[in-house]
């Protein structure tokens, strides 16, 4: 069934050209793209209140893009990393019209591109990718190499089922390529908490528990902040005020 509004905006048009999007943008007055709303949710609000400082974020796994533009009117840079073009591609249109200048959308694969190719920043935002990977240990090792500060969210196993690489934690079936939800890979590894902080407290991070979420509908989530320690000149200090 046509929808009239469609032939009325061509904006609704050029948006339904570039679908299926997840992720749902307000456009002047108007709601345009997906279902999901991510802009401005209260992961930034929690990223900015654990590094008030910061002024240059990676963002690890930036599907359409809503994360990172919230970000960026934090901060006064972003590095946005996602492994599918045509989700860069619907980011980077929805870029031109919000006039967003301080976002680099970069499309790359983040189980084979080493962190160190995109430069240092002062923190790392990685949401809704870490248990999208088959050896997400790889990604944790090399944190520490391009920022001092990490704010971590992710699905985890609430008990080991296996290990991999000596960690435990469950083997999970992604859906594939063309799921825009899913990893790039059919399996992934699900990490229990303790491996998690774990891994990161090797790579120099101290880690605070942000929220444990052990119901969440499709897998329990905790989400960490993790800030290097230990090293002199590594970590952001909240900024400075009056008095």
């Amino acid at each position: 069934m046509r929808l009239p509004f469609l032939d009325r905006d061509p904006l609704a048009r050029e948006f339904k050209a570039r679908g299926p999007w997840v992720t749902r943008f307000r456009i002047g007055d108007r709601n345009y793209g997906g279902k999901v709303d991510l802009v401005d949710d209260g992961r930034i609000d929690d990223f900015a209140a654990a590094f008030p400082g910061c002024r240059t974020v990676l963002e690890l796994g930036s599907l359409e893009g809503a994360h990172s533009f919230s970000l960026a009117r934090r901060v006064e840079r972003v590095v946005a990393v996602e492994g599918r073009d045509e989700n860069i591609a619907r980011a980077r249109f929805v870029q031109g019209l919000l006039g967003v200048d301080n976002v680099e959308f970069v499309a790359a694969d983040l189980e084979t591109t080493p962190l160190e190719s995109f430069g240092p920043f002062d923190a790392v935002f990685c949401v809704g990718l870490l248990y999208h990977l088959p050896q997400p240990w790889l990604l944790l090792d090399q944190l520490a190499a391009v920022a001092p500060n990490v704010f971590l969210q992710t699905h985890y196993a609430e008990r080991a089922e296996t290990t991999a690489d000596g960690l435990p934690g469950r083997n999970y079936r992604e859906f594939g390529r063309s799921d825009p939800l899913s990893g790039l890979s059919p399996t992934s590894f699900w990490l229990t908490i303790p491996a998690l902080t774990e891994r990161l407290e090797q790579g120099g991070y101290a880690v605070e528990l942000l929220a444990d979420d052990p119901d969440a509908r499709n897998g329990p989530i905790v989400t960490l902040a993790a800030r290097a320690s230990g090293i002199p000149g590594r970590g952001i200090q909240p900024a400075a005020t009056d008095g």
